[in-house]
């Protein structure tokens, strides 16, 4: 499956060693490590995309930003840790005083319910539950 997130301006770390700066650009999201302290992502990607180009590196997780249509589970919330564990999908971003929160919309047993998340309060949900019929 393809994962898509950005990755915020920061330092990635080649397997060289070296440190670069990027900026926001696209990447696919590969796996968690370090108990989802660490992602590993590929890229940047490009238009048209050229693999031979991209490299791996390993980027914390408060630094990946899900795109739209990405499956996510939240985590660490603290108002709302009613929500934590819950899956949904990305569906915008909302601008808010120190960035912005992602409008995610859960999939709960009651319905559908909408929710303004910080990126750093959402996992990719890599292993989806199989759909029960």
């Amino acid at each position: 499956m393809f994962y898509q997130g950005r990755v915020k301006e920061s330092h990635l770390n080649g397997e060289s060693g070296e440190v670069r700066t990027i900026k926001v650009k696209q990447f696919q999201a590969l796996r968690y490590e370090n108990d989802g302290e660490i992602c590993a992502v590929q890229g940047p990607i490009t238009e048209p995309r050229n693999t031979a180009d991209e490299r791996i590196f390993c980027v914390k997780n408060n630094l990946i930003v899900p795109c739209t249509g990405c499956a996510v589970i939240c985590h660490g919330l603290i108002h709302a840790s009613h929500l934590n564990g819950e899956l949904g999908d990305v569906r915008d971003a909302k601008p808010n005083g120190t960035g912005f929160q992602l409008v995610v919309h859960l999939e709960k047993k009651k319905g559908v319910k909408s929710a303004l998340v910080k990126a750093e309060n959402l996992q990719i949900a890599f292993e989806l539950p199989s759909e029960e019929k």
